[in-house]
């Protein structure tokens, strides 16, 4: 908090998914039965989320094998349609990202504001200081600055 003001606070994140159903009509955002909610903030509780996940990464599965078969009747999909899914999601690392992000917004936000700040003050020729506003002063006892041939 700076000033008194909040920069960015996340409250709550809810996640929703939806896996298409098996008689692969569109999606239905109203059926219940083909979706999952969960919630990273403030606790984690994404256990329907991954078990709707691990269900489309079936379908997806299912699908590779019965295109597999419409190009080569003959192919064995055997180890294909027996393989078991495995979905190791670390819920937590989405929540470190989520706070990253929200610290990288409030510093962008600090630092426009800030800028507008400093950008107002020399408009109206104030000098920058901790203290009190004073008049902008130039100085005329020092040469201007020259770049170094060094200078990338």
């Amino acid at each position: 908090m700076v000033t008194q003001h909040v920069w960015c606070h996340i409250h709550t994140v809810e996640v929703f998914v939806w896996v298409r159903g098996d008689d692969g009509s569109a999606i239905d955002l109203d059926n219940k039965d083909n979706m999952a909610h969960g919630t990273l903030l403030p606790d984690i509780n994404m256990d329907a989320v991954k078990l709707m996940l691990k269900q489309g990464l079936g379908k997806i599965r299912d699908s590779l094998i019965a295109f597999s078969k419409q190009l080569n009747p003959e192919i064995d999909c055997t180890e294909l349609e027996e393989s078991i899914i495995a979905l190791v999601i670390r819920w937590k690392d989405f929540v470190i990202a989520l706070n990253n992000g929200a610290d990288v917004t409030a510093w962008r936000r600090y630092r426009a504001w800030h800028k507008k700040i400093i950008k107002d003050r020399l408009a109206g020729g104030l000098e920058l200081s901790c203290g009190r506003p004073k008049r902008k002063r130039t100085s005329t006892s020092l040469p201007p600055s020259r770049k170094s041939k060094h200078a990338l």
